[in-house]
């Protein structure tokens, strides 16, 4: 399922989202008003991660076509032989990094690059461009030292990062959000 697979390691990238909160993300954590992706990820503390405008639509469409339609349908499923989808699992990240990437690319498999790693390389991308308190927000970190209390970084700086590198246009980039 490349289509699948595709789509969430590009979710990864833009998001910075954990394995859980992609396996948790339903129908129902997608707000089309605030463009965000509520992920729950861990200790059941939802966040809201804003992504550009024509990803929210990707993701959307991606669900509806795989007829994730109910609030409380999962987003990401796999197609099966017979046409019908199935929510995903851990698993599913096993097999996409194991056994298709790291099996395919020996620098993958020596480096062991999984869905942590490709979150880790979102996290970087983000500190490069937009600094070090932005990043912290778009990872979902709390701050760690003294300092870092001081330099917080707000949701609307995440979004126009998010959007600094991926394109499109997102509503914070115009308006204070609308959800904390």
């Amino acid at each position: 399922d490349p289509e699948l697979d595709a789509l969430l390691l590009e979710t990864i990238l833009i998001t910075g989202a954990r394995r859980e909160g992609l396996i948790n993300l339903t129908v129902g954590y997608l707000d089309p008003d605030e463009r965000v992706l509520w992920l729950d990820e861990k200790f059941g503390k939802m966040t809201p991660q804003p992504v550009p405008d024509w990803f929210f639509d990707k993701v959307t469409a991606f669900a509806a076509s795989r007829g994730a339609t109910s609030l409380g349908d999962k987003v990401f499923r796999k197609r099966a032989a017979d046409g019908q989808t199935t929510e995903i699992t851990g698993r599913r990240f096993d097999y996409l990094f194991t056994t298709r990437l790291q099996s395919s690319y020996a620098w993958a498999d020596k480096e062991k690059v999984g869905a942590h790693t490709v979150r880790h390389h979102a996290i970087t991308l983000i500190e490069r461009s937009a600094g070090q308190a932005v990043s912290r927000m778009f990872a979902r970190h709390s701050a760690d030292d003294v300092t870092a209390t001081y330099t917080q970084a707000s949701q609307m700086e995440v979004a126009k990062a998010v959007v600094g590198l991926y394109g499109g246009d997102h509503p914070w980039l115009h308006r204070e959000p609308r959800v904390k």
